[in-house]
């Protein structure tokens, strides 16, 4: 069991890994894998509050949101996992900073902590994120930086 275990929370984390790095590098293929199809979205960030479903318009909002930030870093901490079978609960800590260069050069920041409760459901591809949820604990800095289209 204990192997088990560690085998199912090294699958999670890989797939936070994969969620956090895909925004970052901006590949959005590896951050649709983290999602199955109709996974539904909630968001509760200050600047979006609401609920959205499937995986395809998801990652279509996420790329254009960001696809006109510079950059972005996220650091993914504190992570818990709560597993039964084929269904988890990761919750982890982060910190995303997003950085854009305005028009005459000055550089704008937003720094954001949140938290993920997300649910994750087993698939024959791995786990993959059913529920994703991302509550911002507090921001900083200029939040114009990060506008995303939300229905």
């Amino acid at each position: 069991m204990a192997i088990e275990k560690l085998v199912d929370e090294t699958s999670i984390d890989g797939v936070i890994q994969a969620h956090s790095v895909s925004l970052a590098t901006k590949k959005w293929d590896l951050f649709r894998s983290c999602f199955v199809d109709d996974v539904v979205v909630n968001l509760n960030s200050g600047l979006i509050v609401g609920m959205h479903r499937g995986a395809d318009s998801w990652v279509e909002m996420v790329s254009q949101a960001l696809g006109k930030v510079g950059e972005t870093q996220q650091v993914i901490t504190n992570r818990m996992h709560s597993i039964d079978g084929d269904q988890s609960r990761p919750v982890a800590c982060l910190q995303t900073l997003h950085i854009q260069n305005n028009l005459k050069g000055d550089e704008q920041q937003y720094l954001l902590g949140a938290y993920y409760d997300n649910n994750m459901v087993r698939t024959k591809q791995g786990r993959n994120i059913k529920r994703y949820n991302l509550t911002v604990s507090w921001f900083s800095g200029d939040s114009s930086v990060l506008e995303m289209p939300f229905d």
